[in-house]
């Protein structure tokens, strides 16, 4: 009987199975699932507060077995920091294009008003991602929130810049805090998601509004005229009377007493 040989060490051992890749331009399958992964959350997160939606739900809505979740996410916290950063990385990358677009000899007003009318135009077509986003935010934990705050810093930082430039340029009131100025400015603008109506006023014209009441105030125009002509006179006369002796300044009594008296 034949005894069977024993594979030495130069025995020819068997080469591994290539892994088998997409097609040159053809997007891997594991990726189109990971994206529909991502906007399933998005639909839900758009319903429903963070705490309501389980990754069962989500892979339910997405089409796939839960057990097949943890392939693509290690868990709900990974799932949730990327689609926060899947919500709001395009949002900065588009304002940032839209500023940068904006001619270089342009006042920081129209690259303020054209930052303004690209972030109210962008977040008011309420696609899954930025309303979701908006949403859920404030109820990730709170670990999630500090891997993520990169993220709304970066976007923070367009504003940051517009309005720090606009007053060292002298378009803004020196007398203004401008971290005070730019949160207000962006917590109208944020939530606009919350109060507008569509179909009542176009995206475009409230960025107008907004500007508007921005740069110039809520006060009648006339009325903010009349108000500094009124400033003007009186800073005229008390100058004029600084310059008056005592017995002018007398004089002048005794003629406003009478003016006066007359009227009464």
């Amino acid at each position: 009987m034949q005894r069977k040989k024993q594979p030495g060490a130069n025995a020819r051992r068997e080469k591994p199975k290539p892994v088998a890749k997409a097609p040159p331009g053809k997007i891997p399958k594991s990726t189109l699932t990971r994206k529909r992964i991502l906007d399933a959350a998005a639909r839900l997160f758009c319903e429903r507060a963070y705490g309501e939606v389980r990754m069962s739900d989500i892979a339910a809505a997405a089409g796939t077995q839960s057990g097949a979740m943890y392939y693509y996410f290690e868990s709900k916290d990974a799932l949730v920091e990327e689609f926060l950063r899947a919500g709001l990385q395009p949002m900065t990358e588009y304002l940032r294009g839209v500023v940068d677009s904006v001619p270089q000899d342009a006042s920081f007003r129209q690259r303020i008003e054209a930052a303004i009318r690209g972030h109210l135009v962008r977040v008011l077509e309420r696609d899954d991602y930025t309303v979701g986003f908006m949403k859920i935010l404030d109820q990730a934990p709170a670990a999630v929130r500090e891997r993520f705050a990169g993220y709304p810093r970066a976007y923070a930082r367009v504003w940051r810049e517009l309005i720090d430039r606009a007053i060292e340029a002298g378009e803004l009131r020196k007398d203004l805090d401008a971290s005070v100025v730019r949160n207000a400015l962006l917590g109208s603008l944020v939530w606009s998601l919350e109060w507008y109506q569509q179909g009542k006023l176009p995206p475009e014209d409230l960025a107008k509004q907004v500007a508007s009441m921005f740069f110039e105030g809520m006060e009648r125009r006339n009325r903010a005229a009349s108000r500094s002509g009124r400033d003007s006179a009186r800073e005229a006369l008390m100058a004029t009377l600084a310059k008056c002796d005592e017995a002018t300044l007398q004089a002048l009594n005794g003629a406003l007493r009478k003016l006066l008296q007359a009227s009464s």
